[in-house]
Formats: C-alpha cells, sequence, structure tokens
C-alpha cells in the first residue's frame, strides 16, 4: 500500500464516517453504510480518472467537474437512475459541507457543489406492476447452478418475500434470521426502525439451500452478511448499486423471451400486492412470492 498523499483528506473523511454521522447526527449503521460506498465510489472514480491509485488522490481533485463527471458516470456508463444520481449528489455535498465546517478554505468548494442542478425525478408517476409472466421470466435468468446466480436469485427473492429496500436487504446477518416454526427475518432500516416480516415457507427451503452453500460452517447466530463478496480472502457487503446493475442484467434478458417485462426493473422499497407468483428454479422446487416487483419507464 503506497503513502497516502493527502492526509488531510482522509482524516476528515474517517471522521465523516465513524464520529460525524454515527455519533453527532445519530445515522442508522445502513445509512453510514451508503455514504462510504459512495464516498469509496467517487475515489475510485477520480482516481481512475487521474491514473492514479486512490491513496494519491488529494482535496485538490475535488471538485465541481470531478463531482459532475462522476455523477454523469452514474446515470451513462451504469445506467442509474436521477433519483440515485441526486442521493449521491447529496452525500458528497455532505461530506464537502462537513469539512468546511472543520476547515474553512473548503467553504468555496462546498458553494461550488451547491451550484450542480438536482435532475427532476418524478419516482412514482408512472410505476406499474410486472406480470406474473414477466416475474417468472426474470427470475428464471440467474443460472442457480453456479454460486453468483443462486446468489442474486435468492436476493431477489428476499426483496420479494420481506418487501425490504436494497439496504436493508442487503444489510441482513444470519442472526437475523429465524427459520423454525415460524420463519422471520429482522431488517434495519431508515432512522434506525427495525421491522420484524414472516418468511413463506418455501422462501425459507431456498434460504436453507443457499446457507448450505455460502455458509457451510457458520452458525446461525453468526454476524457474517447473509449476502457478501469475496475479495482478497475478506467477506464484504455487496454495493446496493451493484445489485441494481445485476437486476437491470437479466431483465434485459428476460425482455428478450417475454414482452411483458417493462425497459426498467426495480425492486420497490415495499410490497404492494398480495399475490403470488412462482420462482422457477433449475435445482428445486419453485417458490412462490409476492408480487411486488416494479417497473418504472
Amino acid at each position: 500500500m503506497g503513502k497516502i498523499k493527502d492526509p488531510q483528506l482522509f482524516l476528515l473523511i474517517k471522521n465523516f464516517l465513524l464520529v460525524y454521522l454515527p455519533v453527532q447526527r445519530k445515522l442508522s449503521g445502513n445509512t453510514v453504510t451508503t455514504y462510504r460506498t459512495v464516498l469509496n465510489q467517487f475515489l475510485a472514480h477520480v482516481a481512475g480518472a487521474e491514473g492514479i491509485p486512490v491513496m494519491a488522490v488529494t482535496f485538490d481533485m475535488v471538485n465541481a467537474g470531478s463531482v459532475n463527471a462522476y455523477l454523469d458516470s452514474l446515470t451513462g456508463d451504469r445506467g442509474l437512475s436521477s433519483s440515485t444520481r441526486n442521493n449521491r449528489l447529496a452525500v458528497l455535498r455532505a461530506f464537502v459541507s462537513y469539512a468546511a465546517a472543520c476547515r474553512p478554505e473548503y467553504i468555496s468548494l462546498s458553494g461550488e457543489l451547491s451550484a450542480i442542478k438536482v435532475r427532476k425525478s418524478d419516482r412514482f408517476a408512472k410505476v406499474d406492476y410486472m406480470t406474473e409472466k414477466a416475474v417468472e421470466a426474470l427470475l428464471k435468468e440467474p443460472d442457480t447452478r453456479t454460486a453468483i446466480g443462486l446468489r442474486d436469485q435468492m436476493i431477489m427473492v428476499m426483496l420479494y418475500d420481506t418487501g425490504a429496500r436494497i439496504q436493508e436487504a442487503l444489510g441482513i446477518r444470519l442472526c437475523d434470521l429465524r427459520l423454525d416454526r415460524t420463519p422471520t427475518a429482522q431488517l434495519f432500516g431508515k432512522g434506525r426502525k427495525i421491522r420484524t416480516v414472516p418468511l413463506m415457507a418455501n422462501t425459507v427451503g431456498k434460504l436453507k439451500n443457499y446457507i448450505s452453500v455460502f455458509h457451510k460452517r457458520e452458525s446461525m447466530l453468526s454476524e457474517k452478511p447473509l449476502f457478501y463478496v469475496e475479495r482478497k480472502g475478506q467477506l464484504q457487503s455487496i454495493c446496493d448499486d451493484t445489485v441494481r446493475i445485476r437486476i437491470r442484467k437479466y431483465a434485459d434478458a428476460a425482455r428478450e423471451k417475454c414482452g411483458d417485462v417493462p425497459e426498467t426493473v426495480y425492486p420497490p422499497s415495499l410490497a404492494a400486492y398480495p399475490c403470488h407468483a412462482p420462482v422457477p428454479a433449475r435445482d428445486g422446487p419453485d417458490t412462490d412470492l409476492p408480487m411486488a416487483w416494479a417497473c418504472q419507464p
């Protein structure tokens, strides 16, 4: 690991994530994780644009130009929505405002970011719900004979069954699950709100199969994340943007086989209807899930 070129930048980031957000503002762990993810992505984007390692990024490289370039990459290269872009901008503005409060030399930078326009996003203006046929087509796409396909389908199953936001679903730990006679999952939402949601029997069967593959030697009392990626031998939580991109990939493939799959598919923040659709499986019985998948043109 190289030497940090601008220690002040990374010290401010550290204090912002470890002290200001959780202690002073008392934000939930999921919210802090979102802030951390955005800052990591932004630093990686700046480093890539400059052709340098992340450790060499300096505060001089944080400006309206680099922020706009990062935001444009979200809606352009990654195909994310305007609302996601606006959320990322809000995170960067919050960090720079914090930096300006600590170091007055950054007040002008805070003004620069305030001048970046928020894109209009009428998120729920044209929301519709997918047909059962479209849901079936979408959930056939992950190849559950592979570990990644099994994981991706299980994430979608949990999003359906629990009505969780992406960050809530990705925040589920093994110890948050109860797979006994009254199966439930505990979700940690915004504002430190905790809710316990029931799980359907067939979803529990899918979960047990998934856990036998991804958590063979783990106790159900473990605090390890249910869904994870492994990098350099370490388990890390999955980025919510990664899940959105993978869902979009499956939707694009499913649309070629089923015209009912809409152009834009995203998991809604709350399950809306009690009707069910079958979840196909290549290696086990079908699972019933709420028809909660929403589409937005």
